[in-house]
């Protein structure tokens, strides 16, 4: 691989500096579809599983497994792992400031597929919860560890 060495950025007239990293390309349309998609998969499958939860595993009850994990259907009114309980209007504008900062973040062009889908599925996490928060004043929780 021959050539010449790469060399530092210098600086270019007026004193800034000019960046020998690559310009991101891609349509900020395009991550923003992708963050969206992940998004709406995401939250759809949270309904789903708590919609399963509730409908088959009584308030209270544990289903042991075989592994680390055990299924107990309870009602969240705090954090994760039922921190704070009884904040639910604070969790909730939480909630709504995270996902407004994750949509602008995500708008930005250049973010990566993988990168997309992460912030989407944070985001499809989130609006599930704001949004049991809101219909019932808590958040239907399933995963012991």
């Amino acid at each position: 691989m021959g050539g010449e060495p790469r060399r530092a950025a210098r600086p270019a007239r007026g004193g800034t500096r000019v960046s020998a990293a690559p310009r991101p390309t891609g349509s900020p349309w395009r991550g923003l579809a992708i963050l969206l998609s992940s998004a709406a998969v995401v939250f759809g499958l949270d309904h789903l599983t708590k919609w399963l939860v509730v409908r088959d595993i009584a308030y209270g009850e544990q289903v042991p497994s075989s592994g680390p994990i055990t299924l107990h259907h309870i009602h969240n009114t705090g954090a994760a792992f039922g921190l704070f309980p009884g904040f639910q209007a604070a969790f909730l504008v939480v909630a709504v400031v995270v996902s407004a900062y994750i949509l602008v973040v995500g708008h930005r062009a250049g973010n990566g597929a993988l990168t997309q889908i992460t912030l989407g599925a944070v985001l499809g996490g989130a609006a599930a919860n704001a949004v049991d928060r809101f219909r019932q004043g808590y958040v239907v929780d399933f995963v012991d560890l």
